[in-house]
């Protein structure tokens, strides 16, 4: 059964020339927690070589491949086709 422990503790000190020392401290700790059955940080045996060695010709076919940049359009100064800007609406004191 999971059990998970709180804590908060804070600790106040009155300094010389009207000062306030305010420390604080929020943690928890948990144990016995389950424990998944597959690694989330394992890399799926579809992408892992199956080469002894380092085959670089593989490597420079998958490298020369082109990506389009999703972020293309969007760095400041720059405009985007699709992207429609407004302008400000007048502002008026009446």
């Amino acid at each position: 059964m999971p059990i998970r422990y709180d804590g908060i503790s804070e600790w106040q000190r009155a300094l010389p020339a009207n000062t306030v020392l305010e420390v604080a401290y929020i943690g928890n700790h948990s144990v016995h927690l389950p424990i998944a059955t597959i690694n989330l940080n394992a890399v799926p045996q579809a992408y892992l070589s199956k080469s002894p060695v380092r085959d670089q010709a593989v490597i420079n076919t998958l490298g020369s491949s082109s990506v389009p940049n999703p972020f293309a359009g969007l760095l400041p100064g720059q405009r985007h086709a699709e992207r429609k800007h407004r302008e400000p609406a007048a502002i008026s004191s009446g």
